[in-house]
């Protein structure tokens, strides 16, 4: 029945159910093809990015707005966590950073600690070894520093681990608040696309008729 609307319509046939059906077509004809070029494209990707690690990840966590902090937050966060339980257990904080590193599933983190590791070999006190590394904010030093005054490093590093915590779920909100509008107005403009595909060569036949 709809494709008889669409052929006494002919050439007064909507721009927006022309496209739909175009696409419809194309995906029938050739959704071989359509298939293999989207699987080459994501091994493409995944190479590209297993290539530049360093530099993907260095952008994941520095570079987006609004998600690079949420992963920020999410990654210290684990990285606090698991350096407060080897400390607590009595481990050398050398001990914890080599242990801990790795938790973090981002290589340019992992390369930053491994630095911070060898500042401290070196001798250099451990909140300035994290100062040198560019990456935690200014409380998370303030905190360290105290801990280097006082060797109170168990609380201090459970200090920081709850703040990072905090504002892990703090970005998470801000982050969803932030990206739901403009998921709702994507879906939208889509829904709206399909209804005018679908009803307007509908109602352009009354006009055809008369």
């Amino acid at each position: 029945m709809y494709y008889l609307i669409l052929n006494l319509l002919k050439d007064d046939i909507p721009f927006s159910t022309y496209l739909l059906i175009t696409m419809q077509e194309m995906f029938e004809k050739y959704w071989l093809v359509l298939s293999l070029s989207v699987v080459f494209f994501m091994v493409l990707v995944s190479m590209l990015i297993q290539k530049y690690r360093y530099m993907y990840d260095k952008s994941l966590l520095l570079k987006i707005p609004l998600f690079s902090k949420m992963i920020q937050s999410y990654y210290f966060y684990r990285l606090f966590l698991s350096l407060s339980i080897i400390v607590k257990s009595k481990y050398q904080f050398q001990v914890a950073i080599s242990n801990s590193k790795n938790i973090v599933n981002n290589l340019y983190v992992q390369k930053m600690m491994e630095r911070v590791l060898l500042d401290i070999k070196n001798g250099i006190s451990i909140s300035e070894s994290f100062e040198r590394s560019n990456l935690f904010d200014n409380l998370t030093m303030k905190l360290l520093n105290t801990a280097d005054n006082t060797n109170n490093y168990e609380t201090i590093l459970s200090d920081i681990t709850i703040q990072y915590k905090k504002q892990f779920h703090k970005s998470l909100k801000n982050f969803s608040s932030s990206i739901e509008p403009m998921l709702i107005f994507i879906i939208s403009l889509v829904v709206l696309w399909l209804i005018l595909a679908i009803m307007l060569p509908i109602w352009n036949l009354g006009t055809v008729i008369n």
